[in-house]
């Protein structure tokens, strides 16, 4: 395994059980026993650092949330609940691969909502919200030519509705482990179903 790769895994190892901002650049020199000069050849800093692990980890299951939709070729009900289906299935994804069962959740929490506000390269993030927000409204709109939306719904208030649902749910879940994460989020969408569709929930 070439350094850098070691680097990586090593680092989403350590965000994901101790959370971003407890884990220093000294922890990770001390867990793959490399020196300073190592670590600063292909990062130049923390921040950096952190962009790459997101990057490399969490893009291809963000991709998979928003391509979603694509795969399903079923009703609109169907393809905004697998939405929400996606969205809840972090821990998982994860899991798959890290092969890790310890979470610091705040840390995911700041993968899934927050990713990189905070620092120098927003695209990814931005990107992100974006496309979903743009995917869940082509939805909503498909929705309401097929008459399986109601038609004074309107779709772009009610897309930024459920991206807003879907984040501050994960929020909810991080505050709390107690909490049944797929049956919040089975919930949540009974309610949007109720309020949006045409055919019962």
């Amino acid at each position: 395994m070439e350094i850098k790769e070691k680097i990586l895994k090593s680092s989403i190892k350590l965000f994901m059980e101790n959370g971003f901002f407890e884990v220093s650049i000294r922890d990770i020199f001390k867990q793959i026993n490399i020196n300073k000069s190592a670590f600063y050849k292909y990062f130049k800093s923390k921040d950096e650092l952190i962009y790459k692990v997101i990057e490399e980890f969490c893009s291809p299951y963000f991709d998979e949330i928003i391509g979603a939709t694509n795969l399903c070729n079923e009703s609109t009900k169907k393809k905004l609940k697998t939405i929400f289906i996606k969205y809840c299935g972090i821990i998982p994804y994860l899991k798959k691969i890290l092969n890790i069962n310890k979470f610091n959740y705040i840390a995911v929490t700041f993968i899934t909502i927050e990713g990189l506000k905070s620092y120098e390269n927003k695209n990814l993030v931005n990107d992100f919200n974006h496309r979903l927000l743009e995917g869940i409204d082509n939805v909503v709109e498909e929705g309401k030519e097929l008459g399986e939306i109601l038609p004074a719904i309107d779709s772009l208030s009610t897309s930024k509705s459920i991206v807003s649902m879907l984040q501050s749910s994960m929020v909810l879940w991080a505050m709390n482990q107690n909490i049944d994460i797929n049956l919040l989020f089975k919930t949540n969408f009974k309610y949007l179903w109720k309020s949006i569709g045409v055919s019962p929930i």
